[in-house]
């Protein structure tokens, strides 16, 4: 649930550790947040691990060139994993104009 925004639902997380279709060094990732089109306009933060990438929107879905994997796989018990997170940006509404009923 985003506040200002309510439930948003249909959101998947893309990922690709060995980079996506348009990635353009080696050694990343790829993480894109998939969405339905009528997805209202909000802006996020998308993580992989300690990475973070800001102010992202429904018109920019992610990072061809996320970050080194390698930097941010964890190892325990001898399994890997890394963390992938979205954070939402609370909605705010744009005000300071003059209440017209006044």
């Amino acid at each position: 649930e985003v506040p200002g925004l309510g439930l948003l639902s249909g959101l998947r997380l893309r990922f690709f550790p060995n980079g996506g279709p348009n990635a353009t060094v080696q050694d990343v990732c790829s993480l894109y947040l998939s969405h339905p089109e009528d997805m209202p306009w909000v802006q996020y933060d998308l993580s992989v691990g300690r990475s973070t990438r800001s102010g992202l929107d429904p018109i920019f879905a992610g990072i061809d060139d996320f970050c080194s994997l390698s930097q941010e796989v964890q190892e325990s018990d001898g399994a890997r994993s890394v963390l992938l997170c979205v954070r939402f940006h609370s909605v705010t509404s744009c005000g300071g104009g003059a209440d017209p009923s006044s």
